[in-house]
């Protein structure tokens, strides 16, 4: 007899764990694919501050700004909410169809808004009493402190009729900015094999296909951000997944590439020959007197323009590193 009662207790306690681990998984909704995104983001912004390689700093570009030509300090970006994010949530978060210029896949920190900004009424956080947080972060940090309470029919998250302003401005400064500032504690390999684990079969990370509006106002299921099938380079709506990968795969130029002929001809020489998986570690670095001789992206660029205008002194200069030297942020 008392066998089968420690035997029940055993079956009973096991039970008990394995619920409290299902509980606790769902209790910080979007959690997982913050933290993997963030993980990015902060390598990205890393390797596009050292890399001397214009295609690569091109693509990273685009993982950050949300274009080839960003420049500023990611550290240093503001949020641009007058100008970006004023519209209509579903529009944003989930087709790439008809808005070339605010779509889902833009940029790393326009997907963590996103998969982390408070919705309609709240949501994630009233829909169910075990959801206390939004990609880590409580509903008091994103400015939702009624949410789940007989207050919250006044709360006016951002979804395709409210805007949600306070709830942008939280989600930008509570998530991406730390994302953005945290590249020296990025373990660059364990990232990358964690986004190859998450990628569906066309490509794109498996987050991004709901059945789902993304629209904010239908439930946990809606604070999402999906990729349709018209996203992609191909169809005008560049994906900062396409190439990120072998981007920060994608180790500095030596001395000797950046003086050859052929890469003076063709500064993305090579880069798309790099097989994606080998990324950069502190082992692989370049020993420290060649990597002194490394040019900047910036000394590149100059002698490029010396190159060209000696070359075609007649003619306007059309080198693709000419897009370099602007900049505009559109997350």
């Amino acid at each position: 007899m008392m066998r089968k009662i420690t035997f029940w207790m055993t079956v009973m306690t096991s039970l008990v764990l394995v619920t409290g681990k299902a509980h606790q998984a769902n209790t910080n909704h979007n959690g997982k694919e913050h933290d993997l995104l963030c993980g990015l983001l902060g390598a990205a912004v890393k390797k596009w501050k050292t890399t001397n390689h214009p295609g690569v700093k091109e693509d990273l570009a685009q993982a950050i700004f949300g274009n080839k030509n960003g420049k500023v300090d990611p550290g240093e970006l503001q949020f641009p909410y007058s100008k970006e994010y004023s519209g209509n949530r579903e529009v944003y978060c989930g087709k790439c169809h008809g808005n070339p210029e605010h779509y889902p896949g833009k940029s790393i920190p326009h997907d963590l808004i996103c998969l982390c900004t408070v919705g309609t009424s709240g949501y994630p956080f009233v829909e169910h009493s075990s959801i206390n947080q939004l990609c880590g972060k409580e509903r008091k940090d994103l400015g939702c402190e009624n949410c789940g309470t007989s207050s919250r029919i006044t709360v006016q998250g951002w979804s395709t009729s409210g805007n949600g302003k306070t709830h942008l401005e939280n989600t930008w400064n509570k998530i991406v900015k730390p994302c953005l500032q945290k590249g020296d504690t990025v373990n660059v390999d364990e990232t990358l094999k964690k986004l190859a684990e998450r990628r569906s079969s066309d490509g794109s990370p498996n987050w991004g296909s709901h059945h789902n509006n993304c629209g904010g106002h239908n439930g946990a299921a809606s604070i999402c951000v999906g990729y349709s099938g018209h996203c992609g380079t191909n169809n005008d709506y560049p994906q900062w997944w396409e190439k990120l990968e072998k981007a920060l795969s994608t180790p500095n130029l030596t001395p000797t590439e950046l003086n050859s002929t052929t890469f003076n001809n063709n500064p993305n020489h090579d880069y798309n020959d790099v097989p994606v998986g080998q990324a950069e570690t502190s082992s692989q670095s370049m020993p420290q007197k060649a990597a002194s001789a490394v040019h900047s992206p910036e000394e590149t660029r100059t002698r490029l323009l010396s190159l060209s205008s000696n070359q075609q002194s007649s003619t306007s200069l059309t080198h693709p590193l000419l897009c370099l030297l602007s900049a505009s942020f559109f997350i």
